[in-house]
């Protein structure tokens, strides 16, 4: 009778076979490689032969050759670089999609020390989340450890461009390759934008893909009465010049250089800016009412950015507002007892049913960079 293993040791299972297959691939390989090394051969001949390794591997184990060229550049990445993630992999404690996601964090590092300093701190974290987690927390760290210059940033900028790529049953993807600040103005304007349409049927995707179609192809489409709503968070230092640490919209997804900030068109977005200290720590506010005031809802939603739930991803925007202690038991409304739920985990907190430890951690910067001594005199207001 086979005996089915417990739901904590399944996923430890999984990981440590997906580690035996990048294990066996890499040694596979190597030794292939070897011998190839050991004969005069031609340069083109042995790049043949490193191709048919690989073909070889490809064909054994039923995957295509691509996937064969990422387990053997990004699991070499990790022997070479991480070694205690390659070490967590192979003790099952991380999977293939953290490991993956780690060996191209890595490869954006530079200077070895920073490197080192990856390996030893992401292990813990990695363990505990997601794997979408995992990689906002890591671009995060990164950002500290190697900021975004100016140079690279208007660089990468300058490769803006929109794509039409022909998918099927008479369909296509748009897409457009464009700053973050204005990725993320745009799709909140056409979230709030769809969201006021009425009911008629569609979805709200539906809606948003038919405002996006409206409005560039119809001159009076562009006429909107709705605006974007952008919170850029950016840190005292960096805004005051001292320092080029990134910043950040409030999704979190790319650095921003400081100096962008300055240049925003308050035309069609409100920008609001939001600085903080070093560690991300926002200033508490209390209201006494049960309905958080809007500045209380919008400073906590920033906070947040997505539902509070340890692997949801839900857009803060689109979440409740909950109160961790009921106001009904004497919990307040204020920033450190609201958090942002999404409707379906707003639903099994209400029932009781929500453990504790299903809140996701607040984030903490591991790394703290050196930056020059600054002297903040507080004065009156006249």
């Amino acid at each position: 009778m086979t005996t089915r293993p417990e739901l904590s040791s399944l996923a430890t299972l999984c990981a440590q076979a997906e580690f035996a297959k990048w294990q066996g691939v890499l040694a596979y390989r190597d030794e292939q490689i070897a011998a190839l090394d050991r004969g005069d051969h031609s340069s083109m001949y042995r790049r043949m032969g490193v191709n048919a390794v690989a073909l070889k591997i490809a064909q054994t184990l039923r995957i295509s050759e691509q996937q064969v060229w990422r387990i053997v550049e990004q699991g070499g990445r990790l022997r070479e670089h991480l070694p205690s993630v390659w070490a967590a992999f192979g003790d099952g404690v991380i999977d293939a999609q953290k490991a993956s996601t780690l060996a191209v964090a890595v490869d954006r590092l530079t200077n070895p020390a920073n490197k080192q300093r990856l390996d030893e701190v992401v292990v813990e974290y990695a363990t505990t989340h997601t794997p979408s987690e995992l990689r906002r927390w890591t671009d995060k760290l990164i950002d500290r450890l190697e900021p975004v210059t100016i140079d690279a940033a208007e660089a990468e900028r300058a490769k803006r461009h929109v794509r039409l790529d022909t998918g099927h049953h008479g369909m296509s993807y748009l897409g457009v390759y464009l700053s973050s600040l204005a990725g993320q103005a745009v799709m909140t304007r056409l979230h709030k934008a769809a969201a006021e349409l009425p009911d008629d049927g569609r979805t709200l995707e539906q809606k948003k893909a038919d405002l996006v179609a409206s409005w560039l192809t119809n001159a009076g489409g562009t006429d909107c009465d709705i605006h974007a709503e952008v919170a850029i968070i950016i840190e005292a230092a960096a805004l005051a010049g001292v320092t080029d640490t990134p910043a950040h919209t409030t999704t979190g997804d790319a650095p921003i250089p400081p100096a962008w900030i300055f240049g925003l068109n308050p035309d069609t977005t409100l920008w609001t800016r939001l600085i903080t200290d070093p560690a991300g720590h926002v200033l508490d506010v209390t209201h006494l009412g049960y309905q958080p005031p809007t500045a209380l809802r919008e400073a906590a939603q920033w906070r947040d950015m997505t539902c509070r739930i340890s692997g949801c991803n839900r857009p803060a925007t689109d979440c409740d507002l909950d109160h961790r202690t009921a106001f009904e038991a004497g919990g307040e409304t204020t920033g450190t007892n609201l958090d942002a739920l999404c409707r379906r985990h707003h639903g099994i907190k209400g029932h009781g049913l929500l453990p504790p430890d299903a809140y996701a951690p607040p984030e903490v910067h591991l790394v703290r960079l050196p930056t020059p001594d600054m002297i903040i005199e507080y004065v009156e207001a006249a």
